[in-house]
């Protein structure tokens, strides 16, 4: 029996454990009686299975000589979870790497044991983090195809076919999941011969964003059928989101007369309109105000202006300047693109602003176009 350990033996970070041919103990450091809980005197000569679970130590003695057969360095176990025995029985998960060893004249096995049990935990813990990370996932995915189809639901109706009137719109959801929401359009003719039409976007996204959208949406329409002017329609429903308390909309919405082509609009923090004449004269209109559902008074003032015919009015949410965050230039860019679509007497007015304002890149957030021509 070995009396001395080698040098360096003591200070190993890894429990070191050394067996003849019969699988006898004859050689532990100070590390392996900590971690398997026994004296010294209480290892030397026994059997190795002895740290080794009952329902493993058959198959390890069988390990153990085919070992002897050929000893070399490597780990032990590859690909089977391991697991040692303390005295008081509790088991633990290690890892272990083999080797042979010269020792007291012979061969001998040495066994590095290294405890693994903090490893496994943390494991665990990232195995369960990354279950609870699919699982948010799929939910969140599953609300954004849903939050999608309402919104397509709610804004895909056939516009109407109103003399001296033509509608063209088309909407682009987000390339990202998480910001398909709270953009919309809308247009109705009214008993009165007037023609309403509104283009919004709800802050937020996900599918409260998108039930909201069409909340909004029709409250204007109702509120349309007896409003003395756009401005009523947005303090109207400023009133409403400010009990609600939960939601910031940007808005803007009009009154259209269409035989004399007379429009008054109103803007509560919404950008602002185009107005491309038939010769290609184009300039935007009007003031913002306040976003609805945010302060008391969003001073939304009506504006009143008689166009030409032939002239487009093109109405659009935000998403279509921020995509490359440069919003200064993005406004010059479409008034330059909506501008060459208009005399070049593009059949739809929308689709082509669109694509010419993106171009290759990607939709960060929903995108309108509505544009209303006058005929």
């Amino acid at each position: 029996m070995l009396h001395e350990n080698p040098p360096l033996f003591e200070v190993s970070p890894d429990a070191l454990i050394a067996v003849d041919e019969r699988g006898a103990i004859r050689l532990t450091n100070r590390r392996a009686e900590e971690l398997f809980g026994y004296e010294r005197n209480e290892l030397l000569g026994h059997s190795i299975e002895m740290l080794v679970p009952q329902q493993l130590r058959a198959r390890h003695e069988q390990h153990r000589a085919e070992y002897a057969k050929n000893p070399r360095v490597r780990p032990m176990g590859i690909g089977l979870e391991l697991a040692g025995v303390c005295k008081n029985g509790s088991e633990f998960p290690v890892e272990i790497s083999l080797g042979p060893f010269q020792g007291d004249g012979r061969l001998l096995t040495m066994c590095a044991v290294r405890d693994i049990s903090e490893r496994k935990k943390r494991e665990r813990r990232l195995e369960l983090a990354l279950s609870e990370l699919q699982e948010r996932t799929e939910a969140y995915e599953r609300a954004h195809r849903i939050a999608q189809r309402l919104q397509e639901a709610f804004l895909f109706e056939d516009l109407p076919r109103i003399e001296h009137l033509t509608f063209d719109a088309t909407y682009n959801a987000a390339e990202e999941a998480s910001r398909v929401g709270g953009d919309w359009y809308g247009v109705q003719a009214l008993p009165d011969g007037r023609v309403f039409f509104s283009v919004g976007d709800v802050a937020g996204s996900g599918l409260q964003s998108a039930v909201l959208m069409e909340r909004v949406r029709q409250t204007m329409l109702a509120l349309s059928m007896h409003a003395p002017d756009p401005a009523f329609v947005l303090r109207e429903v400023n009133e409403v989101l400010r009990i609600r308390g939960d939601a910031m909309v940007t808005a803007l919405c009009g009154f259209i007369e269409p035989s004399t082509r007379a429009i008054e609009f109103a803007s509560a923090g919404h950008p602002l309109p185009l107005l491309v004449s038939a010769d290609g004269e184009a300039a935007y209109l009007g003031g913002r105000g306040a976003p609805l559902g945010v302060v008391e008074d969003p001073r939304c003032a009506n504006t009143p202006l008689r166009v030409e015919a032939g002239s487009s009015l093109v109405l659009y949410t935000d998403g279509i300047l921020e995509f490359n965050r440069d919003i200064l230039g993005a406004e010059e860019r479409l008034r330059e693109i909506a501008r060459r679509a208009v005399i070049a007497g593009a059949e739809h007015l929308a689709s082509t602003i669109f694509s010419r304002m993106l171009g290759e890149a990607e939709a960060h957030d929903d995108i309108v176009v509505f544009v209303i021509t006058f005929s």
